[in-house]
């Protein structure tokens, strides 16, 4: 059971860019498993900029030098 969890938590992630297909997804679970979805797709949110941002400064710094 817990691996079919961190599955679907996975898929509502993997849509988590897409705000139509996500509220679809974390319609269809569980009150705790929507909280736990949400939690996950705002930490990946964060991550995509901060990568983002990683990226920047390392081709920054590739050009600097």
């Amino acid at each position: 059971m817990a691996y079919l969890t961190f599955k679907i938590i996975l898929s509502v992630v993997m849509q988590s860019s897409d705000p139509l297909g996500f509220q679809n997804l974390t319609q269809t679970l569980e009150f705790s498993y929507q909280a736990l979805a949400n939690g996950v797709a705002q930490h990946a949110e964060l991550r995509r900029g901060e990568t983002e941002k990683e990226k920047l400064e390392k081709s920054s710094a590739t050009i600097d030098s």
